[in-house]
């Protein structure tokens, strides 16, 4: 049973408490005075407020302990899981780019200029809004092509053995971008590119 189910469960039974309050009858079949049944139905509602706050702040910090309370094996462990999270999103956005890479080259091949057109929009707004995202996630995602390629750019050049040392490389295709934190230095992926 979720949260959300328990405080419903609790409303029902708190309000059919003060219902059943509202019924009370006395000796003489009268019902009890008005104050007095308004005063549990308050009581009530007020309980169930307080019970509802608890619930909601129990969820709200499920953890309950901060890393400078834990032992150092358990932090250590959270700084695995989150650069395994990045190197999991790393993919994704590799994914997501190889993707949107695909579609651009599809629509572009479309006949129709309207559909064409469409399409291209499209893809655009996706590129923007994952873009807006994965910088949101602290995600850049960088592509190389057009730029001159020198030994460190973040990339595996896939054909490097067809050119001689001395000559003037630019990368012409970007097979898969490189995938970086934002703000840092640190590579989550290398990228691998075409010359």
């Amino acid at each position: 049973m979720n949260e959300n189910e328990i405080v419903n469960e609790n409303v029902a039974v708190q309000n059919d408490e003060a219902g059943q309050a509202r019924d009370i009858v006395q000796d003489d079949g009268n019902v009890q005075d008005d104050e007095c049944v308004q005063e549990h139905s308050d009581a009530s509602d007020t309980g169930l407020k307080a019970e509802a706050a608890d619930v909601h702040a129990e969820a709200a910090h499920t953890d309950g302990v901060h890393a400078e309370d834990m032992p150092a094996e358990a932090v250590h462990a959270n700084d695995v899981q989150a650069e395994d999270f990045y190197l999991e999103l790393a993919d994704y956005a590799a994914e997501g780019w190889r993707l949107c890479q695909y579609t651009k080259a599809l629509v572009s091949k479309v006949l129709n200029p309207q559909i064409q057109k469409r399409g291209m929009n499209q893809v655009k707004r996706f590129d923007k809004h994952s873009t807006a995202a994965l910088e949101k996630l602290g995600i850049e995602v960088l592509d190389f092509a057009g730029e001159v390629y020198n030994t460190g750019l973040p990339v595996y050049p896939i054909n490097l053995e067809d050119f001689e040392a001395e000559d003037q490389l630019r990368v012409e295709v970007t097979l898969e971008p490189t995938i970086k934190r934002l703000n840092s230095a640190e590579i989550l992926k290398k990228g691998s590119v075409v010359g």
